[in-house]
């Protein structure tokens, strides 16, 4: 069954929407003609969480326009002028009265992106699964190898 994502928080932009989720960046875009000949993208896009290693966040000055960039693990985005990164399909530029919204937005992303690079706990049950483990090795059914493997795997080393 497919899990809708509860939405954390949302960000209005110039050139679009964003929307948080635990597991993803949304960027919604308005269809149509004006959108895909001025600002080079219409439609969604979703981002994992996983796979942002970066966000760059440009304030607004009197005579540009801010943007906030998404870069992706093993990505490339747009390093040039400002109408450059406008059209780029992972940033949303931005006005000056967005500017609170969308720095609150990018500080609940970094706090999610920080909770996903911290190591998980391991399973409360898990020794009575490595009693398991010792046991098939203490029988030669499996190897301390694969013990030692299987070990680390449960206490998420």
């Amino acid at each position: 069954m497919y899990k809708v994502d509860k939405i954390i928080a949302t960000a209005q932009g110039e050139n679009g929407q964003l929307e948080l989720t635990e597991r993803r960046v949304r960027i919604k875009r308005k269809s149509g003609f004006y959108s895909a000949m001025v600002m080079g993208q219409s439609g969604d896009k979703e981002l994992r969480i996983s796979q942002i290693s970066a966000i760059q966040l440009k304030e607004p000055s009197a005579w540009m326009k801010g943007f906030i960039q998404f870069t992706l693990i093993g990505g490339r985005e747009e390093r040039s002028a400002a109408w450059d990164v406008a059209r780029d399909e992972n940033s949303v530029i931005f006005s000056n009265k967005q500017t609170s919204e969308i720095k609150r937005f990018k500080n609940k992303v970094d706090e999610l992106i920080d909770a996903h690079h911290q190591p998980q706990p391991a399973n409360p049950s898990y020794i009575e699964e490595l009693e398991k483990l010792a046991s098939l090795r203490d029988s030669g059914i499996i190897s301390e190898e694969e013990f030692e493997a299987k070990k680390k795997q449960l206490l998420g080393l």
